[in-house]
C-alpha cells in the first residue's frame, strides 16, 4: 500500500521524465539514421523506455497521460518502422487498463490524437514482412478497443471508417481479421448511440463488407482455414448488427446472391455458394416483419432460388442452393406474421418441400447423392425447429409426400422427417393427437423383436456375426434413436387450470423402458468378453475432448484400436475384419449414447409421475449400474452425467425417501471408495515416475472430470429443497442431422464440456441434504469423501468439496473426530491452493468455523496448528478474536491468510507425509466392504416395473 502511494505521488514527474528521455532519444535516432551512423544502442534504449511507459500506462491517472500531447508523440512513432509496433503496444496497454467504467472511458482528445494522418501513412507503408504484419495486427487491436469505448460524432465516424478500411485492404489475412474485429465493435458501439442516424451508419459499411465477402468467397488455402473460420464468425456478427441498423441492408446481400444465382454452374464454386448461404442467413436473421419492400424482395428471391434448384443437375451445387433456400425461408414466416400468408405463399412452400423430397427418389449411391438426401433430412429438422407454426400449414402435405417416398428413404432420413413433425406437433397443444403421432413413429413390433434379441448374451451375440450384422443392427439402432428423438423434440403440455404438465410420450416410454434398461445391461455384459474389450478403449476424438483440444467437426472421425485378435464367437482380422470391428464399435457407442439420453430424459420430462413407477430406483441401480466397477472412469462419468445426474436432480419431494435416499445409500459408498482409491493410485503413479507419461496425463484428466462431476451433483443435492428445472440434456450432445447448423454425427460424440461450479456463498442445507445426512451410510459416504477431496490435486474438486462441507456444517459439527479430520486436510489444502482465491476463501471459512468452535473443546486443534507451523502467539491472538464475537470474523480470516503466507513449512505441508497430518476416520463401509456390494446385483432379480413388458426374471440366465 505504501509503495503504491509513493508511486502515485511521483507518477507525474516520472512520466514527464520518461517522455522527455524518449523524445530526445528519438531525435538522436533519426539524426543518426539520416547520417548513416550505427543506431543499435539507441534502438534498444528507446524500446526499453517505451516498455516502461507502457507499464505506467496500465495504472497511472489518464489525465497525466494526456498532458503535453503525449499520445500525439506516440502516434507520431507509428510512422517510424523500428518503433511502430512498440508504440502500438503502449497504446494498447493504455486501452486495456482495468478499472471502473468511468476510468476506462477514453476522452475524445485521445481519439483525435490517434486518428491522424500518421496512422493512414503508417498502414500504407506497411509491407508483407513478418514485422509489418505484427504491427498491423497490433494496430487493429488498438482500433478494436477504441471503437468499443469511444463516443463518436459524425466526423469521427467517417474518419474511423477510413482507417479501418485502409487496414482491411492491406491484403494480409491477419490484418483483415483485426480490421473486422474493430469494425464489429464499431457497429455495436454505434448501435448503442441512438442519436446517430441509421443511413449515416450504413454509408461506410458496404465497402468494407465487400472486401470481406471477396476474401471469404475465395477458395481457402489449407493453411488459412482457422483464420478464415474466425473471419467468418466476425463477419456474421457484423451482418447481424448491420441488418439491425439498416432496415434495407438485405438489398446489399441480394447482390451477392445474384452473382451466384445467375451465373453458370461451372463459374461458381461450392465454397462460394456455401459462403453466400451463410451470409444471407446472418442478414435475414435480423429482418423485421414490418418491412414490406424487403419481404417482397425476399419472396421473389425464394422463387428464383427454387427455379435454380429445380434446373440444377450437379447434386453438390444443388445441395448448396438448398442452403440458400433455407436462409431465405424466414421471409415466408414474416409473411405469416403479417397475416398475409395466402394461397400463393402456401403453394410456394409446398413446392419447396416437393422439390426437396424428390431427392429421396435418387437411385444412385454416390457420395453426392447420399449427401443431399441427408441435407434434406437435416433441413426439415432445422425448419421444424425455427418455424413450427409456419409448417403447420403444410403438415398434411408433408405427410402425403412422405408416404410417396417412404419406401425409398433410409431410416435416418425417416427419422429426420419425424423429428420435424414432432417439432411442429408442439404447436397443437393436443395430448391425444401428439400421443398418436409418437406411437405411430415407434413401431412396437420392432421393439418386440429387439426384446427377443437381448433376452440373453447368446441371442445378442448372434447379432454381431459378419453375415447378419449390417442387416440386423437396425433392429436396435432404429428403435432407440426414434424414441430418443421423440423425447428430445416433443414438449410437455400444461394441464388446464393446474401447474402439472403431461408428456404425450409417457405411456409408450414407460412400456419400452424395460427394454432400454435391458439393452444397457446386456452391453455391460458384452464389455466383459475379451473379444469386445477394444470397444471400451478411448478413441482419438474422445482423447482430444478430454484434454480440451479443439477439432474440426467435419474431419473428426472415431478411430479404432486393433490391438489383439478377437477369439470366440466373433473373429476379427485386418482389412475387412477391421471395418467390421469399426462398425460394431460405432453401433455400440451410438446406441448406448441414445439409451443414456432416453434414461436421463425420462427423469426430466416425466417427473414427478415417473418416480412413482414401482421399483424405479432398483431398476436404475441394478441395470444401469450393472458391474459399474469394471468400467473406466470415462465411461462411469458418462453414466453419472447423462443418467444418474438427472435421475437425482429431478427427483420430486414425494420420492425423496422412497427413491433418492435409497439410491444415494447404495451408490455413494461405491463412488467414495472408487474415487479415493483412484486418487491414491494416481498419486503413487506420479511419485514413482514410471510408465507411459501420455497415459498418465489422460487418466489424470479423466479422474479430475469424474470427481468434479460427482461432487457437483452432491453439492446440488445438499443445497436443494426442490427439484431442479432445466432443459433436456441429450447424451452425446449434438444431433448429426442438423447439418445446416454445423452439427456433427451424434452417437459418435460424447461432450466433455464442464459446467462451472456454483459460486458465491454456500446456501443452507436443504431438505434433500437433511434427509441424506440423517442416514449414517449417506453421511459417511458424502462427508468423508469431501474431506478426502479437499487435498486432491485439482482446484475444482477441492472447491466443490469445501463447499459441500460448509453447507453441511451444522450436521458435521456434531462429530468431533470428523471435524478434526476435515481440519487437518484443510490445513494441508490451504498450503496447496494459496494462490487460488476461490479455494482460499472456502478453506479459510472452514478453518475459521472449526477453530472458533473447537479450539477449546479439542486440544488437538491447537497442537496440530503448532505442528503445521503457526506461531503460538498468533494462535493466542486467534483465540482472543474468537472471544470478542462476530465483529472480529474478518480479523480472524485475515489472520489465517497471513499464517498461510508466512508458514515456514509451506512446501513441506503440501505433501501427505507431513507429521501433523491426520487422515479422515476410516469408514464402516470400507471395513465391511459395503461399497463392494454395489458391484453385485443390488436387489437381486425382484425388479418389476409393473408393465406388459416386465423386468422380472429378465437376467435369471446370467446370474
Amino acid at each position: 500500500m505504501e509503495l503504491m502511494q509513493t508511486l502515485n505521488l511521483t507518477a507525474s514527474d516520472i512520466t514527464t521524465l520518461l517522455f522527455t528521455i524518449e523524445s530526445n532519444a528519438i531525435q538522436h535516432f533519426l539524426m543518426a539514421k539520416q547520417e548513416g551512423v550505427e543506431t543499435g544502442p539507441l534502438e534498444r534504449r528507446i524500446r526499453l523506455i517505451l516498455s516502461v511507459i507502457g507499464a505506467y500506462f496500465e495504472w497511472v491517472n489518464t489525465s497525466i497521460i494526456l498532458l503535453e500531447g503525449r499520445i500525439w508523440a506516440l502516434a507520431i512513432l507509428l510512422q517510424v518502422k523500428e518503433f511502430r509496433y512498440d508504440a502500438a503496444q503502449c497504446l494498447l496497454q493504455l486501452m486495456e487498463r482495468k478499472g471502473t467504467k468511468k476510468e476506462q472511458e477514453v476522452p475524445r482528445e485521445f481519439l483525435l490524437d490517434i486518428c491522424c494522418a500518421n496512422v493512414l501513412s503508417s498502414i500504407a507503408s506497411a509491407g508483407n514482412e513478418e514485422d509489418d504484419v505484427k504491427f498491423l495486427k497490433k494496430l487493429g487491436e488498438v482500433f478494436a478497443i477504441l471503437c468499443s469505448v469511444t463516443t463518436m460524432n459524425s466526423h469521427d465516424i467517417l474518419n474511423m471508417d477510413k482507417y479501418i478500411h485502409a487496414l482491411a485492404t492491406h491484403g494480409d489475412i491477419g490484418a483483415l481479421i483485426s480490421a473486422t474485429q474493430a469494425y464489429n465493435n464499431f457497429l455495436r458501439n454505434m448501435e448503442r448511440q441512438s442519436d446517430i442516424p441509421k443511413p449515416e451508419l450504413a454509408s461506410g459499411i458496404t465497402e468494407l463488407i465487400q472486401v470481406i465477402v471477396i476474401r471469404l468467397t475465395k477458395t481457402p488455402k489449407p493453411s488459412e482455414k482457422s483464420e478464415l473460420n474466425q473471419l467468418r464468425q466476425l463477419m456474421g456478427q457484423i451482418l447481424r448488427t448491420a441488418s439491425k441498423l439498416d432496415d434495407r441492408f438485405y438489398f446489399t446481400a441480394q447482390k451477392w446472391l445474384y452473382t451466384c444465382l445467375f451465373a453458370d454452374s461451372c463459374s461458381v464454386t461450392v465454397h462460394q455458394w456455401d459462403t453466400i448461404a451463410f451470409l444471407l442467413d446472418c442478414v435475414t436473421s435480423s429482418i423485421s416483419h414490418e418491412i414490406d419492400g424487403v419481404i417482397e424482395a425476399g419472396i421473389k428471391d425464394i422463387r428464383l432460388a427454387l427455379d435454380r434448384f429445380n434446373n440444377e443437375h450437379d447434386l453438390t451445387v444443388k445441395s448448396s442452393v438448398l442452403s440458400v433456400i433455407s436462409s431465405l425461408f424466414v421471409f415466408l414466416n414474416l409473411v405469416r406474421e403479417q397475416d398475409k400468408f395466402e394461397e400463393a405463399c402456401l403453394s410456394l412452400m409446398n413446392s419447396i418441400f416437393s422439390a426437396a423430397f424428390d431427392c429421396f427418389k435418387l437411385e444412385d449411391l454416390s457420395e453426392s447423392s447420399r449427401f443431399i438426401r441427408k441435407h434434406v433430412a437435416s433441413l426439415m429438422i432445422k425448419l421444424g425447429s425455427r418455424f413450427p407454426v409456419l409448417l403447420t400449414f403444410s403438415f398434411e402435405y408433408l405427410n402425403l409426400l412422405a408416404k410417396g417416398v417412404v419406401h425409398k428413404m433410409r431410416h435416418v432420413e425417416i427419422q429426420g422427417l419425424m423429428e420435424c413433425l414432432f417439432l411442429v406437433s408442439n404447436t397443437w397443444k393436443n395430448y391425444e393427437r401428439q400421443k398418436m403421432l409418437i406411437e405411430t413413429a415407434l413401431d412396437l413390433s420392432a421393439w418386440g423383436e429387439m426384446q427377443k434379441l437381448v433376452e440373453s448374451p447368446d441371442t445378442f451375440l448372434q447379432l454381431f456375426e459378419d453375415s447378419v450384422f449390417m442387416d440386423r443392427k437396425s433392429v436396435v439402432s432404429n428403435n432407440v434413436s426414434m424414441l430418443h428423438a421423440a423425447l428430445r423434440r416433443v414438449q410437455s403440455i400444461p394441464v388446464d387450470g393446474k401447474e402439472e404438465r403431461v408428456h404425450p410420450a409417457f405411456d409408450i416410454s414407460r412400456q419400452l423402458l424395460p427394454i432400454v434398461l435391458q439393452y444397457v445391461k446386456i452391453l455391460y455384459v458384452l464389455f466383459e468378453l475379451p473379444q469386445f474389450h477394444y470397444i471400451l478403449e478411448l478413441t482419438d476424438l474422445e482423447k482430444m475432448q478430454i484434454l480440451g483440444i479443439t477439432h474440426s467437426p467435419m474431419t473428426s472421425q472415431r478411430t479404432v484400436s486393433t490391438n489383439g485378435n478377437s477369439d470366440g464367437s466373433l473373429r476379427c482380422s485386418t482389412g475387412e475384419g477391421d471395418n467390421h470391428r469399426t462398425s460394431i464399435r460405432k453401433f455400440i457407442h451410438s446406441t448406448l449414447d441414445f439409451s443414456y439420453g432416453i434414461l436421463g430424459g425420462c427423469c426430466l420430462l416425466f417427473a414427478p409421475k415417473f418416480y412413482s413407477i414401482p421399483q424405479i430406483c432398483e431398476a436404475y441401480l441394478n441395470y444401469v449400474g450393472w458391474k459399474l466397477e469394471t468400467l473406466s472412469d470415462f465411461r462411469i462419468r458418462n453414466v453419472i452425467r447423462y443418467v444418474y445426474r438427472p435421475f437425482l436432480l429431478y427427483c420430486p419431494p414425494s420420492a425423496y425417501e422412497t427413491v433418492l435416499k435409497p439410491f444415494v445409500r447404495a451408490f455413494a459408498p461405491f463412488m467414495m471408495e472408487r474415487l479415493a482409491n483412484r486418487w491414491n493410485q494416481m498419486q503413487e503413479a506420479i511419485e514413482s515416475s514410471d510408465g507411459d507419461e501420455d497415459k498418465e496425463v489422460l487418466e489424470n484428466s479423466i479422474l479430475r472430470l469424474l470427481s468434479r462431476e460427482y461432487l457437483e451433483i452432491i453439492n446440488r443435492l445438499l443445497e436443494r429443497s426442490s427439484p431442479e428445472k432445466a432443459q433436456f440434456q441429450v447424451a452425446g450432445g449434438d444431433d448429426y442431422m442438423e447439418m445446416d447448423d454445423g452439427m456433427e454425427e451424434s452417437g459418435t460424440h460424447t461432450s466433455t464440456s464442464q459446467k462451472q461450479p456454483q459460486t458465491g456463498a454456500p446456501k443452507e442445507l436443504g431438505d434433500v441434504g437433511a434427509i441424506l445426512l440423517a442416514n449414517p451410510i449417506c453421511f459417511r459416504s458424502i462427508i468423508h469423501l469431501c474431506g478426502f477431496a479437499l487435498c486432491w490435486d485439482d482446484s475444482g474438486v477441492s472447491y466443490r468439496a469445501g463447499r459441500c462441507i460448509l453447507v453441511s456444517w451444522e450436521v458435521v459439527s456434531q462429530y468431533p473426530d470428523v471435524v478434526f479430520g476435515v481440519f487437518t486436510n484443510c490445513l494441508r489444502s490451504i498450503c496447496v491452493w494459496i494462490e487460488n482465491e476461490a479455494n482460499m476463501d472456502i478453506l479459510v471459512r472452514l478453518l475459521d468455523l472449526i477453530f472458533k468452535k473447537f479450539h477449546k473443546q479439542d486440544p488437538r486443534v491447537v497442537e496440530t496448528m503448532i505442528q503445521w507451523g503457526a506461531p503460538e502467539e498468533e494462535i493466542h491472538k486467534l483465540a482472543s478474536f474468537c472471544a470478542d464475537g462476530p465483529k472480529n470474523d474478518k480479523k480472524r480470516k485475515d489472520l489465517f491468510r497471513r499464517l498461510v503466507r508466512n508458514n515456514p513449512n509451506l512446501e513441506q505441508n503440501k505433501t501427505r507425509k507431513s507429521s501433523w497430518l491426520e487422515d479422515m476416520p476410516r469408514l464402516a463401509a470400507q471395513k465391511e466392504g459395503m461399497a463392494a456390494e454395489f458391484s453385485k446385483s443390488v436387489l437381486g432379480n425382484g425388479v418389476d416395473l409393473n408393465e406388459p413388458i416386465s423386468l422380472a426374471d429378465m437376467f435369471s440366465k446370467w446370474q
